[in-house]
């Protein structure tokens, strides 16, 4: 028998398996391939693997406690909703002592007659320096009340100071879960210096759509810790800036020359989130009506131009002949227009030269060139009104020309200091111009319902609730603004508010507001017991009014109305507010008062009951036993008056109208 071959298979070539021979123990195992099914669910866990470990990472910085919500509405007083006062930490980073809106509230649940209004904008919507009863928002909100009393009209404003168009766009989910009626707009002016703006210390780029973007990823807590671990690194040797008015602060990029880069990327930037909001609103079936943006052109120098300085010394001195020879001066400054078309003084000069002249349509033209030119951007360039119309038109939204009616107002119709404090921001007067347009155009829509009652301008304006006190803190902010850049040089502070002096009792109560050593409730209550302590009357009314205005939710305010209107004698006046501050909370004072003033208009049933009621509300308070003592008097209900006076005098020995009373029905208790 021949042996078996000992051959080695030719190379690349598998040798013959012998099926009868034992398996090689050294021989690994054979892995059966992976099903299909089973490989689809590895690798959709591989897929989903990253995104488990973020949502674990995100719960646990929740757990513990780590980030923030900034919601733009949260809960107040029971009943009610009220705007955020930390909902700028959403777009602040880098600031210290942030913006915060207005004290305004609507109720939780939107009744079946109310009229709900949203307001988007900036410090000039929010009624900055004066706020309070100086906001358009809060005048346009009386007027309506007042033309549609058998509707409950709220008017919620969102705005505040140093944000930008970003924070609107952002908004809008929370607006339209308030139900809105209506959406007004008066915003534009922080495009460039707002937070995230594409000039502002606080810009996180020029793209609109990575901006938006990142405005939905920092609601996660695992963005925010990565926000302010950036912040860190990116801080590392460096130190926030504190000092300063957030105006300063708030400036990036000093420069930005008309017509360049950061100036389109800044009209990019308004038309993407303002065509996002109106879209939105227009889904939703939300009426918007967005006003024009005005600004002090005639009265605000440009704050930077682009000229040389010998350039700039051209236009000084030809400026300084308007006044002698209007003529040349105008022949001149044309010259250096020409020379250099992008110099914002230039501009400027020749407006003036040309308003000497009497030539005011083409000095409008001037001025506003000037403001366009102005390479420190906190007015709004023109385009923005052509923005503003343009996308009104596409998206059905209605333009109020708010612009137009301050020009309409203003000397030569070029809006000046009489309508601006400032750079930007509205006079009291300026601020109700606003109001009223807007007034004006949801009329002219025939919104809300039957206008018959409309409110005549003069009245409105007669009734705005801004107080003395409110005015002239209004005032110390606009010296406290003026103090640094850009109204004086970088790094120059003139501290005009530190010499301030109290020379009134007024302006005692507005400078400790203005430093914060009391709040804005103590300061208006003593305002106006000042005012019905002095008999001006009207502006306790006033003070009460701004305090309904601030607190609509409470009781008290209107009872401090009342009681102002029946020092004026103005009885039947002051019953309407004694009937809604019952209705929000029944009070002995409440109560006394309505009764008394049944009593005196002859009404004894109605007052019988009134006065009844205060006195079960307080059983202590003499004054309220006194008048329900005296109407029973009146009814000859002499043995149910008896014993009240008896309390009176008990509390009250000495009191002499009490024991008068007592002795006059004393004969007919025998």
């Amino acid at each position: 028998m021949s042996k078996p071959s000992k051959r080695r298979p030719p190379s690349g070539q598998a040798a013959a398996i012998n099926p009868a021979s034992p398996p090689d123990p050294k021989a690994p195992d054979e892995v059966a391939p992976l099903s299909a099914g089973k490989r689809r669910v590895f690798t959709l866990l591989a897929v989903l693997l990253p995104f488990l470990l973020l949502a674990g990472a995100e719960g646990v910085l929740r757990l513990a406690g780590y980030g923030k919500d900034y919601p733009l509405m949260v809960d107040g007083p029971p009943g009610y909703r009220m705007v955020n006062r930390d909902v700028a930490g959403r777009y602040f980073y880098h600031n210290e002592n942030l913006p915060t809106p207005l004290f305004d509230f609507v109720q939780t649940e939107k009744a079946p007659n109310a009229y709900r209004i949203v307001v988007l904008g900036e410090s000039s919507a929010a009624g900055f320096p004066f706020y309070y009863g100086a906001a358009f928002s809060r005048q346009l909100q009386d007027r309506l009340q007042q033309t549609f009393p058998d509707r409950k009209i709220e008017v919620l404003n969102t705005a505040m100071a140093a944000i930008s168009s970003y924070a609107l766009r952002d908004f809008v989910p929370d607006v339209l879960a308030l139900k809105p009626d209506a959406v007004l707009i008066y915003a534009g002016h922080n495009e460039y210096y707002g937070a995230l703006g594409v000039g502002s210390s606080e810009s996180i780029g020029r793209s609109p759509t990575l901006v938006n973007l990142y405005l939905k990823l920092q609601r996660f807590r695992l963005v925010q810790a990565l926000r302010g671990l950036l912040a860190k690194v990116a801080g590392i040797g460096q130190s926030t800036p504190t000092e300063g008015t957030l105006m300063e602060r708030m400036v990036g990029e000093q420069r930005i020359g008309f017509g360049g880069d950061l100036y389109k990327a800044g009209e990019r930037q308004l038309e993407a989130n303002l065509s996002a909001i109106l879209s939105a609103m227009e889904k939703a079936h939300v009426p918007v009506l967005i006003g024009t943006l005005a600004s002090n052109e005639r009265g605000m120098p440009p704050f930077i131009a682009s000229g040389s300085e010998a350039f700039a010394a051209k236009v000084q001195a030809a400026e300084a002949r308007v006044e002698t020879d209007p003529a040349a001066a105008k022949t001149a400054l044309k010259a250096l227009v020409d020379e250099d078309s992008l110099d914002a003084h230039a501009h400027f000069a020749f407006g003036r030269a040309l308003l000497a002249l009497d030539d005011s349509a083409q000095a409008r033209m001037a001025f506003l060139a000037a403001k366009d030119r102005d390479e420190l951007r906190f007015r709004a360039p023109e385009s923005f009104n052509g923005i503003l119309r343009k996308l009104a038109v596409e998206h059905g939204a209605t333009v109020v020309e708010s612009q137009q009616a301050l020009e309409t107002a203003s000397p030569h119709g070029i809006i000046g200091p009489e309508m601006m404090t400032e750079h930007l921001h509205p006079t009291p007067r300026g601020y109700f111009l606003i109001a009223d347009a807007f007034y004006d155009a949801m009329r002219a829509k025939g919104m809300i319902g039957d206008w018959s009652r409309a409110v005549p301008k003069d009245s409105a304006y007669a009734r705005m609730a801004l107080t003395r006190v409110d005015s002239l803190v209004g005032t110390y902010r606009l010296l406290q603004l003026r103090s640094g850049w850009p109204f004086q040089p970088i790094g120059q502070n003139k501290r005009l508010t530190d010499t301030l002096r109290a020379r009134t009792p007024e302006q005692a109560i507005a400078l400790r507001l203005f430093r914060n050593e009391i709040d804005w409730q103590t300061a208006n209550d003593q305002a106006r017991s000042l005012y019905e302590q002095q008999g001006r009357y009207d502006e306790a009314l006033r003070a009460a009014r701004a305090a309904i205005a601030e607190m609509p939710y409470s009781p008290t305010p209107y009872v401090y109305a009342a009681n102002a209107l029946m020092l004026a004698r103005q009885y039947d006046a002051a019953v309407p507010y004694l009937e809604v501050s019952i209705s929000r909370q029944p009070s002995t004072q409440a109560e006394g008062l309505l009764g008394s003033i049944l009593l005196q208009a002859g009404d004894r049933a109605n007052a019988i009951v009134h006065l009844q009621r205060a006195v079960a509300l307080d059983g202590t308070n003499a004054q309220a036993l006194y008048n329900l003592a005296g109407a029973y008097a009146m009814e000859r209900r002499f043995a149910e008056a008896k014993p009240l006076l008896d309390r009176v005098l008990t509390q009250q020995p000495g009191r002499a109208d009490a024991r008068s009373l007592l002795a006059q029905i004393e004969p007919f208790l025998r």
